[in-house]
């Protein structure tokens, strides 16, 4: 369960952070910090012309991102739940068993 949740957060944190997402944040950055960043050259022009976002759509990848983050967490805390019922389950009928087999 826990592999399942922390794959989940990796996953998330790529997408959130992989290429137009960390390029939208470092653009935010810059029109906070008003510097420059030739990010143009070191992206490539046909890349900097495909991910050129404005601020308000690197904040819709970041609230998209967390919210399959936490669904996706929430998915693997129930199945973990389900699978831990299961396994508590399985421990109780063998111990039952070998209990009637010693009668």
């Amino acid at each position: 369960m826990v592999v399942r949740v922390l794959t989940f957060w990796a996953w998330g944190v790529v997408m959130a952070c992989g290429g137009h997402g960390l390029y939208s944040i470092l653009r935010m950055w810059n029109r906070l910090n008003n510097t420059e960043l030739e990010l143009g050259r070191q992206i490539g022009a046909i890349d900097y012309i495909f991910i050129e976002f404005h601020v308000h759509q690197a904040w819709n990848l970041i609230i998209i991102n967390s919210l399959v983050l936490v669904t996706a967490t929430i998915m693997a805390v129930r199945s973990g739940r389900e699978i831990l019922a299961l396994h508590r389950k399985m421990r109780h009928e063998k111990g039952h068993l070998s209990k009637q087999g010693e009668r």
